[in-house]
């Protein structure tokens, strides 16, 4: 998409921008790692954009942190597009699609593997299982 790829810079320095800035150590547990989230939008506007996905070097934002990261780059998307294009309703309509269908990359088995982080569970695993 042209228009995304023409705007992608802009869309994402608005993005980082309005990021929340790093709190108190005390704080920073409630507090996503900014890079994590730069990352995370970068894969998507790269997805939306039809670019191959780059190497994942941090580890990806929870999903609960990917909402709001989806919501604020929906934002800056929005507000930074030329709101006269034509193409802009289309260009706001791929970004969402790529932020719907996981755009960002796994994170690297070195990123999975973190010390104190449980193993992921499979779909299987979470199914309660009922008595004989």
């Amino acid at each position: 998409m042209a228009l995304l790829t023409r705007y992608a810079p802009t869309i994402l320095r608005a993005f980082e921008t309005a990021l929340p800035a790093p709190g108190p150590v005390g704080g920073a547990r409630h507090r996503p790692p900014r890079r994590g989230l730069l990352v995370w939008a970068q894969a998507v506007l790269r997805d939306a954009m039809g670019l191959p996905p780059a190497a994942l070097v941090t580890p990806p934002p929870t999903p609960e942190q990917q909402v709001v990261a989806a919501a604020l780059l929906l934002e800056c998307a929005a507000v930074t597009l030329p709101t006269a294009h034509p193409a802009g309703t289309e260009a706001l309509g791929v970004l969402a699609r790529a932020i719907r269908t996981g755009a960002a990359p796994a994170p690297s088995p070195a990123a999975e593997a973190r010390p104190g982080r449980p193993p992921k569970r499979s779909a299987g695993a979470s199914v309660g299982r009922g008595r004989p």
